[in-house]
């Protein structure tokens, strides 16, 4: 009855200790997505990117200086072509954090997004440069490579890209 008693009590706590980790990584993944992402998680789910543009503005005037807030503020022109605007809020966030490879990512886009190609890719090589293991990176420079009609070295991006993201369907349908 002992040896019972003890597996029990050991089960017990190999249990309780299963459920305190299970639990609180659960817990820390919700608080790592900040206030930001929810509602624009939410907002952007709707399409209401109105809302969204107007809450992250007002959000702005109080916080002028958040990180987040720059980033999402330059995602949402972004995605809503406001090409100038996107790149100011990325400009932004740089201030903060020298370091964004997405924002440098980012500021390459709204300039292909405005035909600057050359402009684009020195500021994308910049992004991959801080960060080359982000296939993400990969993808965009292919696209605006294939953009400029530099297909084999667009290929070449989407192959890397894939290597890198290897679940990642969008770099298959390239």
């Amino acid at each position: 009855f002992l040896v019972i008693h003890h597996r029990s009590i050991l089960f017990m706590k190999v249990f309780y200790t299963f459920l305190f980790i299970f639990f609180s990584s659960l817990l820390f993944s919700q608080e790592s997505l900040n206030k930001y992402d929810k509602i624009a998680d939410s907002l952007l789910s709707e399409k209401k990117m109105e809302q969204l543009i107007s809450f992250f503005e007002k959000e702005y005037t109080a916080h002028p200086k958040d990180e987040d807030l720059l980033r999402w503020l330059g995602y949402t022109y972004l995605i809503t072509s406001k090409a100038e605007l996107a790149e100011k809020y990325y400009t932004e966030a740089l201030e903060v954090n020298t370091k964004c490879a997405t924002c440098w990512l980012n500021i390459g886009v709204s300039f292909a997004d405005r035909g600057n190609y050359p402009k684009a890719m020195q500021l994308i090589e910049k992004a991959i440069s801080m960060d080359s293991k982000d296939g993400y990176f990969y993808f965009i420079r292919g696209k605006i490579k294939e953009k400029n009609k530099e297909i084999v070295g667009a290929l070449l991006d989407y192959n890397k890209a894939i290597d890198l993201s290897p679940k990642e369907p969008d770099y298959y349908l390239q």
